[in-house]
């Protein structure tokens, strides 16, 4: 994990985004959502949309209500926060977008959360194009789209990335399904 930017959670933000996950099951229970697979999901999300706030110098108020698919702005370009749990041999693992889900953020941030340490690491980032451009894996259980963390762009980049012009393309017409 040498190349990937740690952000430790101090035990005060830790239990804001605990509570936070656990306000947004309560209210944003939707057809498809990760309410199925229990709390801790929910929790990883919040921690991540939190350290990736920290990292981008944002502010760390977290929303509670439906996000519609897009977690923050940054210099006027949506931001959708992937997470995923802290386990061996994470850099074989993909960024994963199911082909059923609309895409509504013009960029994907991915990070992994180690609970246990109240660690979390930015591993990357792409553009919805880039995620929309990959060919879909139907060996999967929910087929998807896949882009290697390999292939992320560094978040050092996402941090020098300028602010979105009205020139630039608009990226809430595209979607994972033709």
């Amino acid at each position: 994990m040498d190349i990937w930017t740690r952000i430790h959670l101090a035990p005060y933000s830790r239990n804001y985004s605990d509570g936070t996950a656990h306000a947004r099951l309560d209210h944003n229970i939707t057809e498809w959502h990760v309410s199925d697979y229990g709390d801790k999901l929910e929790i990883m999300g919040a921690a991540a949309e939190l350290a990736a706030r920290i990292l981008l110098g944002l502010d760390q108020k977290l929303h509670v209500h439906f996000d519609g698919g897009v977690d923050f702005l940054y210099h006027g370009w949506r931001v959708d926060v992937k997470s995923t749990e802290l386990h061996p041999d994470m850099r074989r693992h993909n960024l994963q977008w199911p082909e059923i889900k609309e895409m509504r953020c013009d960029i994907v941030m991915v990070m992994v959360v180690d609970l246990a340490h109240n660690d979390v690491y930015a591993v990357g980032w792409a553009w919805a194009a880039e995620i929309l451009g990959k060919p879909v894996n139907h060996y999967r259980p929910r087929p998807c789209r896949e882009v290697p963390y390999k292939e992320l762009h560094a978040i050092k980049d996402l941090k020098n990335i300028v602010w979105k012009s009205r020139s630039a393309p608009r990226t809430d017409r595209l979607y994972a399904r033709p």
